[in-house]
Formats: C-alpha cells, structure tokens, sequence
C-alpha cells in the first residue's frame, strides 16, 4: 500500500518512523481540538522520543491568542509566539543528547 496524502494513517507512519517525536498543539486552536488530538495521538504513539504538548493561550498558527479566533490571525501582530520555538529547540537538545 503506498502512500495517499489525502488520506495519511496515522498509525501506520508514526509506526514507520523511530526518530524521536515532537507534536505541539495551540490550546486555544478553534481549528483543530487540541485536547482530544493531543490525548489521541498519546494513544496512538507511546514512543520513548515522542513528546505531544497542548500550549495554552496559543491559536492555530501559535500566536497568542486566548480566543482562537481565526479572523484574529491577521490583527495579531505577533508571527509566531516566542515559548514555541523555546519548546522546540528545548525537545532538539533534548533528543540530541
């Protein structure tokens, strides 16, 4: 069975792949349910290198925003909150040992 983008399993590439993980989700993402996502992709994937957060205050695209209201994306000056690229250089030492 070969790969098909619009229809990606899950299981079958975190199964693939044995680098360790990094999943972050905006807890205010109106988008994409960061607290059910998280909670099933902990379930889907219980790899020693994988580390799922849910980031609170943050919208879909990361930006500090308590409402998660995608006409705010384009009024928040902020491009990128600064504790997500903190979170994932923190996850690349870590993972780098």
């Amino acid at each position: 069975m070969g790969f098909d983008a619009a229809r990606p399993d899950p299981l079958a590439l975190i199964g693939a792949f044995d680098g360790p993980v990094l999943a972050l989700y905006g807890g205010s993402d109106t988008q994409v349910d960061a607290t059910e996502n998280a909670a099933a992709l902990r379930d889907l994937a219980r790899t020693a290198g994988m580390q799922v957060d849910v980031m609170a205050g943050l919208n879909h695209l990361f930006q500090a925003d308590p409402t998660g209201d995608p006409q705010n994306y384009a009024r928040i000056p902020q491009t990128l909150a600064p504790e997500v690229p903190a979170r994932i250089v923190a996850f690349l030492r870590r993972a780098a040992g």
